[in-house]
Order: C-alpha cells, then structure tokens, then sequence
C-alpha cells in the first residue's frame, strides 16, 4: 500500500493550485470525495493526488459499471456512483455547472473508481 501525505487546509500545497482544481478531501465516514482546491474549507484534511491517471474509455466504463453493478445519480451541481447490490455510495462530487460539463465530472469519477480498483 502506497503511503500519501495528508494536509490540513489552509497548510499544504492547496495554495499553489487554482481553484478549479481538484483535490481528495477526507470525509467524516473516513473516505476520500474529490473537491475543488476552492470548495475547501479550514479545517478541511485533503491529499493531492501525485501524478494524473488517464481517463476511462467509454467501453472501460461501461464494462465496469456493469460488471460491479454501480449506479449513478445526479441532482443540480452533484453527481454520485452507489453500490447497486447494497446500495452504498462509492463516491460523489459536486461542481459548476457553468464551468463543468457533468459528461466530464461522470468520466472523472467513472475514471478514479475504476483505477483505484485497479491499484
């Protein structure tokens, strides 16, 4: 298991990125949900991601979604996979509509899940 630095905001390196860049944030249940450097709040333990992974083909998620029974849903300025047979959510992600095509935010969770089930 690979060991990441976590960082509590305002310190770490949040304030060499702009703000529609996006982090892993730490979440109360002990899951990390990506967010915008500019959503994070004090307080707020994230962790940077070292190096990109390529986006998922459309045949890749499609497979996958299938195969692990994921789900996906989507409200406003949200979008979440849940776990279809037990109905648990994986991961989720809210942005701007006016700056994010939700096709995009799909394909960059769809992406993160699927390589994280791969390392």
């Amino acid at each position: 298991m690979q060991t990441i630095d976590v960082y509590t905001y305002p310190d770490g390196k949040a304030d060499q990125l702009a703000q529609d860049d996006i982090v892993s944030r730490l979440q109360p249940n002990g899951r990390f949900t990506d967010t915008y450097v500019g959503e994070l709040i004090e307080g707020d333990q994230y962790y940077m991601p070292e190096k990109e992974l390529p986006m998922a083909t459309d045949t890749e998620i499609i497979d996958f979604m299938l195969d692990n029974d994921i789900g996906y849903s989507r409200s406003g300025r949200w979008v979440g996979l849940w776990n279809r047979q037990d109905s648990s959510d994986i991961t989720e992600l809210t942005f701007d509509p006016s700056k994010t095509d939700v096709r995009s935010v799909f394909r960059e969770l769809m992406s993160e899940v699927i390589h994280n089930q791969e390392l």
